[in-house]
């Protein structure tokens, strides 16, 4: 019996795709785990109306009736709250969706003991979901940091949870049955038209990140500090703490072993003075001085302004975890997320060029 996890975030930074048509980010070689960017929101806005009514007629089973009165029937009760439903702007609003898909496999023996609604249906936990969650997330950091790069700089790259449905679909017919969990629950904003350049390179970097492994942490970060849900001191010390991780993980496998050897290449005397310079300063150079040679090969001419930047938002973070200075809703979350953008998509295009 074939299951889907499918988990709905909406992206802050755009507001139309090329030619309204889904834009592949990632997808497995057997397909059992896509994420792709939709408009179509309306595929998805059945699924969560009957989850939020099968959600009050599961609320009905454990409060009860009330006043002696018993419970109606199943489809009746579904009926009744499903025509009160409606979903919230915050539920699913007008913008573009990334849509992250996770295909699994169970027993038939699940199709016992389900509340038949006709059309389809429901049973408290059908599958644990825990396994294509954990596969769903991962996913979608790598999807999400793959696009975050391909945005602009001054894009906005909130990424909001809109809705997890969980279906297992009955062999032959298809009819879904849903999965339900007894716990279930359903500023300034810059955007962007996704190019047709842009989705090409989105999908190219997920695949890149997918493949690095000492990106993981990083892009873990990243994502948890653009999610719409965190808290303004969490998505700054997550934004961070991702850069600062990035600066350390390049400064020490690819500037500085490059720095010293373009020395060392350009004046070949000085090769054992250079070896013997980098024997010293081994681990005695600080984030700055990390950041600035980062800078300095990444970005050529555009580095200066860059680690005044970083150097602004090192004083930041310096000032809350020494003091608790300043005032938490103007921690420079996006700042330092754009910053990090940047150099990762950088880095990345210097690795791909390299190949």
């Amino acid at each position: 019996m074939r299951t889907v996890l499918t988990v709905l975030h909406e992206i802050s930074g755009i507001y139309q795709l090329p030619n309204s048509e889904d834009v592949v980010l990632l997808s497995s070689e057997d397909r059992s785990v896509r994420v792709f960017l939709t408009t179509a929101r309306t595929r998805y806005e059945l699924h969560l109306r009957r989850l939020k009514a099968l959600g009050t007629v599961q609320a009905q089973v454990f409060v009860g009736p009330g006043e002696s009165r018993e419970l109606a029937p199943y489809r009746q009760r579904f009926d009744e709250a499903f025509a009160r439903v409606q979903l919230k702007q915050n539920d699913l609003r007008h913008g573009v969706l990334m849509v992250t898909e996770v295909s699994g496999e169970i027993s038939d023996q699940v199709l016992d003991h389900l509340q038949d609604y006709g059309d389809f249906c429901a049973r408290l936990k059908v599958f644990d979901p825990e396994n294509l969650q954990t596969l769903a997330e991962r996913a979608t950091r790598i999807a999400f940091a793959g696009l975050a790069l391909s945005l602009g700089e001054s894009i906005t790259d909130t990424l909001a949870w809109r809705g997890n449905i969980a279906i297992a679909y009955e062999p032959g017919s298809q009819r879904p049955t849903y999965s339900l969990a007894i716990n279930a629950s359903l500023s300034h904003t810059s955007r962007m038209q996704l190019t047709s350049e842009a989705a090409t390179n989105a999908a190219e970097f997920a695949s890149h990140i997918s493949d690095a492994d000492e990106l993981e942490t990083i892009v873990r970060l990243l994502s948890l500090s653009a999610k719409a849900n965190t808290e303004p001191m969490t998505a700054f010390l997550a934004a961070w703490s991702a850069l600062e991780i990035f600066v350390q993980e390049v400064f020490k496998s690819d500037c500085e072993p490059l720095a010293y050897d373009l020395i060392s290449q350009s004046v070949p005397e000085t090769a054992l003075f250079v070896a013997k310079t980098r024997e010293v300063m081994s681990n005695k150079y600080n984030i700055r001085d990390k950041f600035s040679l980062v800078a300095c090969m990444l970005a050529g001419t555009e580095a200066v302004a860059d680690i005044e930047i970083f150097k602004t938002i090192k004083k930041r973070r310096d000032d809350l975890a020494h003091a608790m200075k300043g005032d938490v809703r103007e921690l420079p979350a996006e700042r330092a997320r754009a910053l990090l953008r940047k150099y990762l998509k950088l880095h990345l295009e210097r690795l791909r060029a390299t190949k």
